[in-house]
């Protein structure tokens, strides 16, 4: 399984915090998977964090893995 946590809008999109997917041999399978089943997000801005560390390209995913969904965030 792949553990996917979301925050600010993206939770309300998902209608929860945590979700979990069947394994997914790479973030963008995993994030066309999650897209596909919430259209709402292909219109979102967010970072993606993989086992807390933030990514800008596709990797390979291994079973257990975090990935974080997280909006732009504001404050001061």
């Amino acid at each position: 399984m792949i553990h996917i946590h979301l925050y600010g809008e993206l939770t309300d999109i998902v209608g929860k915090e945590k979700i979990e997917m069947s394994s997914f041999q790479s973030l963008r399978k995993c994030l066309d998977a999650l897209k596909e089943e919430f259209p709402s997000l292909n219109s979102k801005v967010y970072r993606v964090a993989l086992n807390n560390e933030i990514i800008d390209e596709d990797v390979q995913l291994k079973q257990g893995d975090i990935i974080a969904l997280m909006p732009p965030f504001a404050g001061g």
